[in-house]
């Protein structure tokens, strides 16, 4: 492995659909915000609608529709009957500079949708007696349902050290800052591979975080699967799973057979190291295309001489000859299919370069 940052391109629906589990939802929030206590039981929560919406103004013709969808919310019911706990995720590949305020709303709404039930039932049951439960809606001894929301970074390389809380975002006028925690404030609770112990989590979320950790820099992903070559050889299914999902490792996803061992566990580290070339190679041939096609038109343009000058004779000879520009195409769709291997047996067999050309011109 070269000391160069691994992309992480992990998709974000199927990040969604698997923090969805209700073990690996539990087990997400018990390592991080509890610390490794088992406070969340996973056959406690109930999965309830990701759209959320409030209205807006005082009037029938005036009032607004604000609609928003979280990525991942359910119910804790810690106790029987009726649900104890709001529990919801943001799953965030990249830093987002408005989370902030968006926590903020986002909880806003789940507040003031439960205010709305309870209003409609006190007004339905005749609740009310006092004029001060008139105005507001609510009985002296209504209470709320907590609301808690988890910002789950899993972005590549850089921390997010900012923003982490609303004062973040805002700027005081110097007159103002010795008053500046008089401002109400509203703090994201940030999970990342920088703030959490991953021995805290039950799942494969476990190995998520610590491989996360390491996942920017080659050389300490290298060492770490040298130093744990024999746990992370023989991981169990589930596990390595999620780490193809959260590391995007098309292949251990789509056929994870090809790297199961005798004990049917998963070879992590070949599969990293796969990914890891696999990256490396796309690189290189894309570099390599784009310098072809780079050099073709500088070749046309400025004449063999120029472009002999600047290393472009490759794009020169694309310019005269159709066969490399159905030898680049043939490139792009084995690329786009994943077929690394193919690649590379093609570029010196030329009877299988040939096999290919009649297999993609069907």
């Amino acid at each position: 492995m070269s000391n160069k940052p691994v992309r992480l391109k992990a998709l974000d629906a199927q990040v969604c659909e698997a923090l969805s589990d209700p073990e690996i939802f539990a087990d997400l929030f018990n390592g991080s915000i509890f610390e490794g206590n088992q406070v969340v039981d996973p056959d406690s929560l109930r999965p309830c609608s990701e759209m959320q919406t409030l209205q807006v103004g005082a009037g029938t013709n005036d009032q607004e529709t604000i609609k928003r969808i979280r990525d991942i919310k359910m119910e804790g019911h810690f106790l029987e009957g009726q649900p104890a706990v709001l529990l919801a995720v943001e799953a965030q590949r990249e830093v987002h500079y408005g989370m902030p305020v968006r926590g903020m709303v986002y909880d806003g709404m789940d507040y003031s949708e439960q205010i709305k039930k309870i209003k409609k039932y006190n007004k339905r049951s005749n609740n009310l007696k006092s004029s001060s439960e008139y105005i507001s809606g609510l009985s002296e001894t209504d209470h709320l349902i907590p609301v808690l929301t988890i910002v789950f970074y899993y972005g590549e390389g850089r921390s997010w050290e900012k923003p982490a809380s609303l004062h973040d975002m805002l700027r005081f006028p110097d007159v103002l800052l010795p008053w500046k925690q008089r401002f109400s404030d509203y703090s994201l609770n940030l999970v990342s591979s920088v703030n959490v112990n991953y021995a805290n989590f039950r799942t494969g979320l476990r190995e998520v975080f610590e491989l996360l950790g390491v996942a920017h820099d080659k050389e300490s992903l290298k060492k770490l699967l040298t130093e744990k070559r024999e746990y992370y050889s023989n991981l169990p299914k589930e596990r390595s799973k999620l780490i193809a999902i959260f590391l995007e490792i098309p292949m251990l996803k789509k056929r994870p057979e090809l790297f199961m061992g005798e004990d049917g566990g998963i070879n992590m580290c070949t599969a990293i190291n796969e990914m890891v070339r696999d990256g490396e190679l796309r690189g290189e041939l894309r570099g390599e295309l784009r310098g072809k096609e780079l050099g073709m038109i500088e070749g046309q343009e400025k004449g063999i001489k120029e472009g002999q000058e600047k290393g472009m004779i490759e794009g020169q000879e694309i310019g005269k000859r159709d066969g490399e520009k159905k030898y680049n195409e043939l490139v792009k769709i084995l690329l786009k299919e994943n077929r690394i291997e193919e690649i590379q047996r093609m570029t010196v067999d030329e009877d299988y370069r040939k096999q290919l050309y009649l297999e993609c011109n069907r």
